[in-house]
This record gives C-alpha cells, structure tokens and sequence, in this order.
C-alpha cells in the first residue's frame, strides 16, 4: 500500500467515524479545537524531550486532527480534505520559484525575503504582520512579530537597544515589585518583548526556551517533592534550612543548558 493509499483509507476511516460513531458525529470545529491544541503541544513535547521514536505517533494524532476539522467541514457542504491538500500543495509551488521556477534564491534569508514579496504580492495580504496569527502564545508571538517587521529592514528592537530595554524593564518590574510607583504589566511586557529580541538574535526561540526550562524546573519540583514526600513530611514541615536548599535546587535546575 503506497502513501496515497494509506492517507485514502484514513480519510475513509474518518467519514465512517463521522457516519457512524455518535461521539464522532457530534463533534463542530469548535469542539475540535482543544484536541487540535492538546495534540499540537505532545507533538511539542516530544520534540523537547527528544523522544523521536514516539514522534510518528504524536504526528499521527495531529495529522487526525487535520483530516477530522477537513470532513467537518466537507459534512456542512464548504470544502474537502482535497481542496486542504490542493491548497497547501499550490501554496508551496507558488512560494517556492526558485525551485519550481527560474527564480534564484542562495541563501535561506533570501527564500523568506522572497516568501513575504509573494505573500503580500500575489496573495494579496493586507499587511505584512497578516501571516501571524492572533492566538500565539505571547512569546513565540513576539519572535514570529519581530521577524516579521526586521524583514521590511526596521529593527526596533535590535542590538544595544534591545539590551537597554531588558534591562530598563527588569528595573521598572523589580521596582514595581517593591511596591513603588509603576506600570508593573508595561515593565514586564517590555522585559519580555525584550528577551525575545535577543533570544532571537543569539539564534533561540524563547516560546521554546520557557518551555523547556519549566519542564526542568517541574521535574525538580517533582524529585524533590517525592523525596519529601518518602519521608512521611509535609511542606510545613520544612525548616528555614532546608527550605533554602531546595529553593536553591529549584533556581539551578532552571539555569542547567542541555548539552
């Protein structure tokens, strides 16, 4: 069975679900929209975790998820999981000349300056912000902003001055904290606008960076909470002493880097 086979039996399976399964047939896009958002951030997790045996599956949740949203769709009369594929299958062709076409391109900072010339040319967007969706989490909107805008040739948030705003926003929020006048949220934005700024530039995603580093910090809550918890103890019971330890173990286990 090739690959167009199997992706033909899925979307099978799918309409005999949508037809015969009552959970299946009552589910609307908007149902759907946890799963898709549950099964986006597993396939994220493997990825962090780098368990890429476990990859193929989590991506075959995700793909369901597609085909599923596509036969809703396709049951209330709009559109087809072949039109998804044609779409997607053009937009590649389109966006690619330098493959497809006699368009040159040496470097992949050309191809994504040459996508966005496409994408607000010939697609017609209204602005070149329109491919950033509003419901990112903060920071990974942030970098996907900040590329979007250092495209056009301005960088408001560059070099030194992305440097004088992370620290100009860590003083305001560390002010603010101590009950002085100031906008905490304003500080706090700017601080993190700022980190993603200089993420970006030192070559990290900060959406991902956050990710990664609670994971290790609740993993280390974890341990320890289990070790606490082996000795028959509670949280109250921890003294001043001990308590500064584990706090301690909590912020190194923040600051580890992954080799």
């Amino acid at each position: 069975m090739d690959t167009g086979e199997r992706f033909e039996r899925l979307v099978q399976v799918m309409q005999t679900l949508r037809r015969e399964c009552p959970w299946d047939r009552k589910q609307t896009h908007d149902t759907l929209r946890a799963y898709l958002l549950e099964e986006t951030h597993e396939v994220l997790q493997v990825l962090d975790e780098q368990r890429y045996e476990e990859l193929d599956e989590e991506l075959g949740d995700l793909l369901l998820q597609v085909v599923f949203q596509a036969q809703v769709a396709q049951d209330e009369g709009w559109f087809g999981i072949g039109q998804v594929i044609d779409g997607i299958t053009e937009k590649l062709i389109r966006r690619h000349p330098h493959v497809f076409a006699d368009a040159e391109a040496e470097t992949a900072e050309d191809v994504v300056r040459r996508w966005e010339r496409i994408k607000t040319g010939v697609e017609r967007k209204e602005s070149v912000l329109s491919g950033v969706p509003q419901g990112l989490p903060a920071l990974l909107k942030a970098t996907r902003l900040l590329g979007k805008i250092q495209q056009t040739g301005l960088q408001p948030v560059a070099g030194p001055e992305a440097v004088r705003m992370a620290r100009a926003g860590l003083d305001r929020l560390i002010e603010a904290a101590a009950g002085a006048d100031g906008d905490a949220e304003a500080a706090a934005g700017m601080l993190c606008l700022a980190a993603a700024a200089l993420a970006r530039r030192a070559g990290a995603n900060a959406e991902d960076a956050l990710r990664k580093t609670l994971a290790s910090l609740a993993q280390a809550f974890r341990k320890e909470e289990g070790t606490l918890k082996s000795q028959g103890r509670t949280f109250e019971e921890l003294t001043p002493g001990e308590r500064a330890a584990w706090e301690q173990r909590l912020r190194d286990a923040c600051e580890e880097t992954d080799s």
